[in-house]
C-alpha cells in the first residue's frame, strides 16, 4: 500500500459513507483505511463493517471513547504504509487526490494542497488553494492553514510523534509544528484535494479556549525551534508576538460574528491580552473576516445582504476605537475583503492560467464569454470576472455560474473603467500565465491550449504567446480572419501589428507590477503592449485562431479624431521613453513621422469608410505635421480594416455585395492623388490590392472544385494552409483527396488524406491542384506531368481571377454612385 487513511469516528453514521465512497473513488487504488470508532453509538460501525465486507482495504478498529487526538494516535500505532493520511468522517477526497499527493510527496517531504470549504450540509462555501510553493516551520509560524486531511506525511519522518490529548483544539498544528522542527518541509501540489465541512459547535465557538490553545502551542513550537536544534534561529519574541497578535483577531473576530455586541466585548478582551505592534493591517483584518465567516458561521463571504456584515463593521469600528487600526485601514480592508469573496478566491489560487474578465454592461454576452473559458483547453484555469459597477443582470448571471463551478470567481468594485477592472482581476490572479478576455468576446476551442504550448515552447525572451481570431460582427457572424505573421515584439508594435487584445497570453511573474494605466481610455492595451515589449519582451506566434473579437456597436461610434488621438498619444510616449533609454534608431525622426503618418491614414480612412466624411478624412491626413504619404499597399490595407472594424462587414466584393463604403473611399483616395499625397494611380493599384484581399479562401475553393470538373478524385501538391482548407472542402463535398509536399513525410495517412511520394507519376483520371499561392517552382515542376485533358488547376490563377473580378466590381459601384 502506498497510504495509509487514518479516520477517527464518533457518531459520524451520517457522513462516514460518503468519506469511505470517496476513497473508493480515488484514481490511486493502493491505500488502506484505518477507521478508529471512537466509542460511537449511532449505526456509523455498522456502516463502516458493510463496506469493509465488499472492500479488505477498509478496516474497523474499536476504542472506548477517548477523544479525536487518542483515536488518530490508535491509528499511527497501526500505519505502516510509506505515506499516512488523515480523513476526518465527515470530509471526503476528490478523485485525484491520492494520486497527486503520492506523486509529490517522498520520504523526506510531506505534500500538501487546497480544499473546499462545506457547510453543514455539504452545499460548497469557497475555495481555499495556499500559494505557498513549499513550507517550513517558518511558513507555519506565518499560519498557513494546513487542512488535516489535504496532505500526506512521510511515515518516516513522523516516527514517535503523536497527538496530545491534553489540547482540546489545534492539536493537528501542534504536531506540524513539531514535526517541522524535525526538519520535515511541505510540497504544494497546487491541486484542490478535499473537502472540509464546516460545523460550527459548542466546542468551536470557545473563543477564548481556543486562543489558550494556540498560545500554548505556538509558545512550545517557538522555544523548542530556538533552544532545540537551531531549525528556526530567528523566531524570536517579536515573531511569536505577531502569531499571538494574527491568533487573537482570529478568534476575536470569530466571536464578534458569532454573538454580536457581546461578541464584540469578547474580541476587545482577547485583543487586550496581545501585544498589537504598529497595528492592524488590511490585509489582516479582511483575511480574518473571510476565515470568521466561513468557520465561525459557515456562510459563504460573498453573501451581500449578510447579518455578519452589521457585526463586522461594529467589530470593525471597535478596533479603530481602540486604536488598533485607522479609518483608512478600514477602508482598505473593505476593499480587501470584497476581493476576497466568493467562488474559487482568486487570492489563494495558484491555477496554470489566470483569465481576467472586466465586465460592464455586458449581460447578454457574458455567459457565452466565460463558457468559453472551460472549452479552451486548460482545466487548470481560474476566471477572475471583475464587475465595474454593472447594473444590469451581468453580475447575477456571473454568480450563478460561479456558484456551480469554483473555476470562476466574481469581485465587485466601483465603477473605474476597463483599465481598472483588468487591473483589480490581475491583481488577484495566481496563475502562471495571465490572459485577458472581454466580456462580449470569446475564446475557441483549444485556443488557450494553443497560446499556452506556443509560450512554453518559446526561447530566451519568450514571455508570452499571440494567436489569431476570428473577427465577428455584434450579432456573432463571422466577416473575418486575423492571424499574426511572426513573434510579436518592439518593432512589429511599433510598424502597426493588428492586436488582439484576448489574443495574447502574457508571463504573469514577469508583468510585476506593470499595470494598464486607468487614465488611458483610448488604446490601453496598446500603451501596455509597448511598455512591455520596451522591456525585452516577444511573444510567440500561433499561426491559427484561438479566439473570436465582437465589432461591437461601441466600437463602430467611437470617434475617429479621439481615436487618433489617443494612439498617438500612446506611441508618442513610447518614442520618448526610448529615447530617454538612448535608442535613437527607433525614436528617430524618420520613425516617428512614419508612425504619425500612418496613424493618420488609419483613421482618416475609417472615417472616410465608416462615416462617409471624405471631407473630414481628408483633414485629418492634411493635419500630418511631416506630410502624408500614401501608398497603394497601405492604402488597402487600412481600407479592408475599415471595412471589417470600423463598419463590422465582411469585406466581400461580388455581384451580390452592396459596397456601400466603396464611392466615399474612391473619393478619398482620388482626394490623396489631387493633393499630391501619392504618385499619380492609387485609385487603381489600391483597388487592385483591396480586391485581392477581399478574395476569401472559400470563393477561391469554389472556383477550383468546378475546375476540378467530374473528377472524383483530387491529388493536392502543396499542404500548406491553402492545402489544409481545400482538403476539408473537397472531402466534404464527396472527393477523395491525395497530397504531395516537400515538407511532409513521403507516404502513409495523416488527417484523413494519403500522402505520395513527390515525384511519382501523377496517373490519369484525376485533377491536380497546385495550391500554394507562390507556385512559380511547382507550375515548371508539375506542368508538363499531366496527361492530355486531365486538369491542373492553380490556387494562385483562380484568385487572381477573383481579384480582377472584385476590382472591375468595385470601381464600377463606386463610379455608379458617384
Amino acid at each position: 500500500m502506498d497510504i495509509d487513511l487514518i479516520i477517527p469516528m464518533h457518531n459520524g453514521g451520517a457522513t462516514i459513507g460518503a468519506a469511505l465512497a470517496s476513497l473508493r473513488a480515488q484514481t490511486n487504488r493502493r491505500w488502506r483505511a484505518l477507521v478508529i470508532d471512537d466509542g460511537s453509538t449511532d449505526g456509523g460501525p455498522a456502516t463502516v463493517e458493510a463496506v469493509a465486507a465488499v472492500d479488505p482495504r477498509v478496516r474497523l478498529i474499536r476504542q472506548a471513547r477517548s477523544g479525536v487526538a487518542a483515536a488518530r494516535n490508535r491509528g499511527l500505532d497501526l500505519a505502516d504504509a510509506p505515506l499516512t493520511m488523515f480523513l476526518d468522517a465527515d470530509d471526503w477526497l476528490l478523485p485525484e487526490a491520492l494520486g497527486v499527493l503520492a506523486e509529490t510527496a517522498s520520504d523526506d517531504a510531506a505534500a500538501f494542497g487546497g480544499f473546499e470549504f462545506r457547510d453543514a450540509d455539504g452545499r460548497w462555501l469557497a475555495d481555499e488553494r495556499p500559494a505557498q510553493g513549499e513550507i517550513g516551520l517558518r511558513e507555519l509560524f506565518g499560519q498557513v492553514f494546513l487542512v488535516v486531511h489535504a496532505q500526506a506525511l512521510p511515515r518516516r519522518a513522523i516516527g514517535d510523534e503523536r497527538f496530545d490529548s491534553s489540547l482540546a483544539v489545534v492539536e493537528d498544528t501542534d504536531v506540524w509544528l513539531r514535526l517541522a522542527r524535525r526538519g520535515l518541509r511541505w510540497r504544494n501540489t497546487n491541486a484542490l484535494l478535499g473537502a472540509y465541512r464546516v460545523r460550527p459547535s459548542a466546542r468551536s465557538t470557545d473563543f477564548e479556549m481556543m486562543l489558550a490553545c494556540s498560545r500554548r502551542v505556538y509558545e512550545r513550537g517557538a522555544a523548542a525551534g530556538v533552544e532545540g536544534r537551531g531549525i528556526a534561529p530567528n523566531l524570536d519574541a517579536s515573531v511569536l508576538a505577531r502569531v499571538h497578535c494574527s491568533a487573537a483577531l482570529a478568534y476575536a473576530t470569530r466571536a464578534a460574528l458569532a454573538d454580536g455586541e457581546g461578541g464584540v466585548e469578547r474580541g476587545a478582551a482577547m485583543m487586550r491580552s496581545v501585544d498589537t505592534g504598529p497595528g492592524l493591517s488590511p490585509t489582516q483584518l479582511a483575511v480574518m473576516a473571510r476565515q470568521a465567516v466561513l468557520m465561525a458561521l459557515g456562510r459563504r463571504p460573498g453573501d451581500d445582504d449578510a447579518p455578519w456584515r452589521g457585526a463586522l463593521e461594529a467589530w470593525w469600528r471597535r478596533c479603530r476605537d481602540e486604536r488598533w487600526c485607522s479609518d483608512s485601514t478600514l477602508t482598505e480592508a473593505r476593499a480587501r475583503l470584497e476581493s476576497l469573496r466568493g467562488p474559487g478566491v482568486a487570492a489563494w489560487n495558484s491555477a496554470r492560467v489566470s483569465v481576467v474578465v472586466p465586465l460592464y454592461q455586458s449581460g447578454a454576452t457574458v455567459e457565452a464569454a466565460l463558457e468559453s473559458v472551460t472549452g479552451a483547453g486548460i482545466d487548470d484555469v481560474e476566471c477572475i470576472v471583475v464587475n465595474d459597477g454593472s447594473d444590469d443582470d451581468g453580475p447575477a448571471r456571473v454568480q450563478r455560474l460561479a456558484e456551480r463551478d469554483r473555476r470562476f470567481t466574481l469581485v465587485h468594485r466601483l465603477n473605474g473603467g476597463l483599465g481598472a477592472a483588468r487591473n483589480t482581476g490581475i491583481d488577484l490572479a495566481r496563475g502562471r500565465w495571465l490572459h485577458v478576455l472581454d466580456a462580449d468576446d470569446w475564446l475557441l476551442p483549444g485556443g488557450l491550449a494553443a497560446l499556452v504550448r506556443a509560450a512554453e515552447a518559446g526561447g530566451a525572451g519568450t514571455r508570452g504567446a499571440i494567436g489569431g481570431c476570428v473577427i465577428r460582427d455584434s450579432a456573432g457572424r463571422a466577416i473575418g480572419t486575423h492571424r499574426p505573421d511572426g513573434p510579436l515584439d518592439l518593432d512589429a508594435l511599433l510598424e502597426g501589428r493588428l492586436v488582439v487584445c484576448h489574443g495574447l497570453l502574457l508571463d504573469r511573474a514577469a508583468l510585476g507590477a506593470t499595470r494598464f494605466d486607468p487614465g488611458c481610455r483610448r488604446v490601453e492595451d496598446y500603451d501596455l503592449w509597448l511598455r512591455l515589449a520596451e522591456d525585452g519582451w516577444t511573444w510567440a506566434p500561433v499561426d491559427a485562431e484561438v479566439c473570436a473579437y465582437r465589432v461591437s456597436a461601441s466600437g463602430l461610434s467611437r470617434s475617429s479624431e479621439s481615436m487618433l488621438a489617443g494612439a498617438s498619444a500612446v506611441y508618442r510616449a513610447s518614442l520618448d521613453r526610448l529615447a530617454r533609454r538612448g535608442d535613437s534608431a527607433r525614436a528617430s525622426a524618420a520613425r516617428r513621422a512614419g508612425i504619425d503618418r500612418r496613424l493618420a491614414l488609419v483613421w482618416a480612412t475609417r472615417r472616410a469608410v465608416a462615416q462617409g466624411d471624405v471631407e473630414g478624412s481628408l483633414a485629418m491626413l492634411d493635419a500630418v505635421e511631416h506630410g502624408a504619404v500614401v501608398g497603394p499597399s497601405e492604402a488597402a490595407a487600412c481600407a479592408a480594416d475599415a471595412v471589417v472594424l470600423g463598419r463590422g462587414e465582411p469585406l466581400v466584393i461580388d455581384g451580390r455585395a452592396e459596397c456601400a463604403w466603396a464611392p466615399a473611399l474612391l473619393e478619398f483616395w482620388r482626394g490623396c492623388e489631387l493633393r499630391g499625397w501619392s504618385l499619380e494611380g492609387l485609385c487603381e493599384r489600391a483597388a487592385t490590392l483591396l480586391a485581392e484581399r477581399a478574395v476569401g479562401a472559400a470563393a477561391v475553393m469554389e472556383r477550383i472544385e468546378r475546375a476540378c470538373g467530374d473528377c472524383d478524385e483530387v491529388l493536392l501538391i502543396g499542404y500548406g494552409r491553402n492545402g489544409r482548407a481545400l482538403s476539408a472542402h473537397l472531402r466534404a463535398a464527396g472527393r477523395r483527396v491525395s497530397v504531395r509536399d516537400d515538407a511532409a513525410a513521403q507516404g502513409g495517412v495523416r488527417d484523413g488524406v494519403e500522402f505520395e511520394p513527390m515525384d511519382s507519376p501523377i496517373g490519369g483520371g484525376r485533377a491536380a491542384v497546385i495550391t500554394p499561392t507562390d507556385d512559380a517552382g511547382l507550375w515548371a515542376r508539375f506542368a508538363g506531368r499531366v496527361a492530355p485533358g486531365q486538369p491542373l488547376v492553380r490556387w494562385r490563377i483562380e484568385a487572381e481571377a477573383l481579384a480582377r473580378a472584385g476590382r472591375s466590381l468595385l470601381m464600377a459601384k463606386a463610379g455608379a454612385r458617384r
